[in-house]
C-alpha cells in the first residue's frame, strides 16, 4: 500500500496482530516479506504464485522493523488470499502505534465542535460508573476525544485507561487517591467496569445482540457531534 508517498507492507508481528513496515532505507538492513519457508513445500496453497510474484515476495526492500519500532514475523495475507496453507488473512493494521504514525504523515485534521461537550458527558458518566464508551467515533477523531477524556479526568487526579477499535471509544478510569471514596462507590465503579469491558468482548465475540439488560447504554458520537 500506498500512504502520503510512502510505500508500506501490512505484515504480522509475533502477537499476531498488524503492523506496517516501510521500505529500507537505501543503505539500512533490509528483509523479504517472507520467510525462507513461506512458498514452498506441501503447505504453499495453490495455485502456485508466477515467478515475478515470487521474486517481489522474496526481494530484500523491507525494514527489519514496523513503524512502531517492533520485528515481524512476515507479510500478511490480503484480500487475495492466503500466501499458504494456514495463513489467517488481514485487510487492515491493527496496531494503534503504527496509526498513530500515519496520522502524523497525513496531519491531524481539526476536532469539530461538540467534541469537549461529548469529553464532559464521558466524564459525568465515567465519575457516575466507572466506564464509558462512545459508538460510532470516526478514525480521525479517536485521538482528538480520547485526549479530551484524558485530560479531564487526569486534571481530578484519576487514572485513565482507553482503548479505541472498530469505531468504539471505551474509557475506564478510577481516581487516583481514593481516601475520599466510600467503599461502596468503589465497589460500583469496579463492577461497572467489569461489565462494560465483559459486554464489548461479548459484543465482538457473538454476533448476536446482547440481552438488554447486560448492554450499557453507550454516547453516540452523532447525537453530540456530527449533529452541530
Amino acid at each position: 500500500m500506498s500512504v502520503a508517498g510512502r510505500c508500506l507492507l501490512l505484515v504480522v508481528g509475533d502477537s499476531s496482530r498488524t503492523h506496517l513496515a516501510p521500505q529500507a532505507p537505501g543503505e539500512g538492513p533490509a528483509r523479504a516479506a517472507l520467510g525462507p519457508e513461506g512458498l514452498v513445500g506441501p503447505a504453499a496453497v495453490a495455485p502456485a504464485p508466477t515467478p515475478r510474484f515470487r521474486a517481489e515476495l522474496s526481494a530484500r526492500r523491507w525494514a527489519p522493523r514496523t513503524l512502531c519500532g517492533r520485528p515481524w514475523h512476515e507479510m500478511a495475507a490480503g484480500e487475495s488470499g492466503p500466501l499458504y496453507d494456514g495463513q489467517p488473512v488481514h485487510l487492515a493494521p491493527e496496531c494503534a502505534s503504527c496509526l498513530r504514525v500515519l496520522d502524523a504523515w497525513l496531519g491531524t485534521p481539526p476536532a469539530p465542535p461538540g467534541v469537549e461537550l461529548l469529553a464532559a458527558l464521558v466524564v459525568e458518566r465515567i465519575v457516575e460508573a466507572g466506564a464509558a464508551r462512545v459508538r460510532d467515533v470516526p478514525a480521525e477523531h479517536a485521538e482528538a476525544l480520547r485526549t479530551a477524556v484524558r485530560a479531564r479526568l487526569r486534571a481530578r487526579g484519576w487514572r485513565v485507561r482507553t482503548h479505541f477499535g472498530g469505531g468504539i471509544l471505551l474509557v475506564t478510569a478510577a481516581p487516583g487517591d481514593r481516601s475520599g471514596v466510600d467503599a461502596a462507590t468503589a465497589e460500583r465503579w469496579e463492577r461497572r467496569a467489569r461489565q462494560v469491558l465483559d459486554d464489548v468482548a461479548a459484543s465482538i465475540l457473538s454476533p448476536d445482540p446482547l440481552p438488554p439488560g447486560h448492554r450499557h447504554p453507550d454516547l453516540a458520537w452523532g447525537t453530540w457531534v456530527a449533529a452541530w
